[in-house]
């Protein structure tokens, strides 16, 4: 609990836990956005193909959606609190 002392909490261990998802998320999602762009929009014999930039781009799109999730679920954790400190207090 060296943490919680030194003004660390469980907001430092959320924060790093929606770091390393949204981390893990984009690479996930760029490796599938590649893989589904080489197969469906890359004509077998072509020399360049834009697998990478669409894997990239899908790879950016899943870092949105994960902030937002974030956001959504870091305002319903603030309204839980807020709430139940109002209990609390009368």
């Amino acid at each position: 609990m060296a943490g919680a002392r030194l003004g660390g909490g469980r907001w430092l261990l959320r924060a790093a836990a929606y770091l390393v998802g949204t981390v893990v998320v984009s690479l996930v999602v760029t490796v599938i956005g590649m893989m589904y762009h080489d197969k469906t929009g890359c004509a077998p014999d072509a020399e360049e193909c834009l697998a990478a930039l669409v894997g990239i781009l899908w790879g950016a799109a899943a870092v949105v959606v994960c902030l937002v999730a974030v956001v959504v679920i870091e305002l319903i954790l603030w309204s839980r609190r807020r709430r139940k400190a109002a209990e609390v207090t009368g």
